[in-house]
């Protein structure tokens, strides 16, 4: 689970207490493990970035979870994040999800 409230783009109400929300209904009710829940300065966009072309982690975050909840900004060709721990926007175009 990530999140951003604080992104520089526009700022989200209720991020944190909707992401909470999800994240507790899928570990109490759906019976899912709860991996990490990160949100603001602490949700990277390398997470969702491929590991194997693109040098990102989403084989070791992302892509290694069975449900990932996004809440942020996005447009056509990217998502946005609060860190830019490497960068404020994850591309589709360096995305593989699902091959993890």
């Amino acid at each position: 689970m990530q999140w951003v409230g604080l992104s520089y783009e526009d700022r989200l109400t209720n991020s944190e207490s909707d992401a909470g929300k999800f994240y507790h209904h899928m570990g109490v009710t759906g019976e899912y493990s709860q991996e990490f829940n990160w949100g603001e300065w602490n949700a990277w966009e390398s997470d969702f970035r491929d590991a194997t072309e693109n040098d990102g982690n989403d084989s070791e975050w992302v892509d290694c979870v069975d449900f990932v909840y996004y809440k942020g900004h996005g447009n056509p060709i990217s998502i946005s994040f609060t860190s830019d721990h490497d960068s404020h926007y994850a591309d589709f175009n360096e995305m593989k999800l699902g091959d993890g």
